[in-house]
């Protein structure tokens, strides 16, 4: 399954144009996967401004430039499944270059898995605070602290935006 998921992951990236890329806030990208079937992703503050360099870069502002792939080839066509893989090779290698430690195969399922362990480190993270306050919101004779229950709902607040932005990457 996981080697049958990377590909569907690549090939929404390759599909991309840019009129697919919302880059005001709140910046999404719109994917289109299986059966057509469209999410809408967060995207990352630090990849917004690496979105926007690009396209201004690759002079795809313009509004007749929309329908164009978001990703090319030299050629200015869309990349390919293969072109990915060629490019991130191509990266991993000169990456390993004075770097021998850094071993292994390198796919575009590496990235997502190593996304989704941080997203699950994040996440414990917020869940052990979050077990910390409710356990001092609850007094001794189970009368609830109101006050403490609002800060906490305000702290949730917060780190719900804090996920998003995580999960933007």
């Amino acid at each position: 399954a996981r080697a049958a998921a990377a590909p569907g992951i690549v090939q929404e990236l390759v599909d991309l144009a840019v009129r697919d890329a919302r880059l005001d806030a709140p910046a999404v990208i719109r994917l289109t996967g299986k059966g057509r079937k469209i999410r809408h992703v967060p995207v990352m503050e630090r990849t917004v401004v690496l979105l926007k360099s690009y396209l201004e870069e690759w002079h795809l502002t313009t509004p007749e430039k929309m329908n164009r792939p978001l990703f090319f080839n030299r050629q200015h066509h869309k990349l390919t499944r293969a072109g990915v893989s060629y490019v991130l090779q191509k990266y991993v290698e000169q990456g390993r270059t004075g770097h021998p430690e850094l071993q292994g195969n390198v796919t575009p399922h590496v990235f997502r898995h190593s996304k989704a362990m941080h997203l699950l480190q994040e996440m414990s993270a917020a869940l052990r605070y979050l077990s910390t306050e409710i356990d001092g919101a609850i007094t001794t004779d189970r009368r609830v602290d109101h006050d403490l229950l609002r800060r906490i709902s305000q702290a949730l607040q917060k780190q719900q935006g804090h996920l998003l932005k995580i999960a933007e990457s």
